[in-house]
């Protein structure tokens, strides 16, 4: 629902369709300018990604992703 019905809908929506308008223009733009138009792999990382699923921005989710990264340096530079 894209508006809300009361302060708390409201806020909910503006947010999620104003990120949703970000993602999708961005991916667009940045799609056109550096890989001719070529479908790019689009990875959703973070615990929030998943509220975008059913639009089909992402290629692929990886929630922890930057968390998987970390671990990885830190035990790669323990040794």
């Amino acid at each position: 629902m894209m508006l809300g019905r009361n302060t708390n809908q409201s806020i909910q929506a503006g947010l999620y369709y104003s990120q949703l308008a970000s993602l999708k223009e961005l991916t667009q733009g940045i799609t056109r300018q550096c890989f001719s138009d070529k479908a790019p792999v689009i990875i959703g990382t973070g615990g929030f990604a998943h509220l975008f699923k059913s639009e089909n921005i992402f290629s692929q989710l990886m929630p922890d992703l930057v968390l998987n990264g970390l671990y990885l340096a830190l035990a790669k530079n323990r040794k």
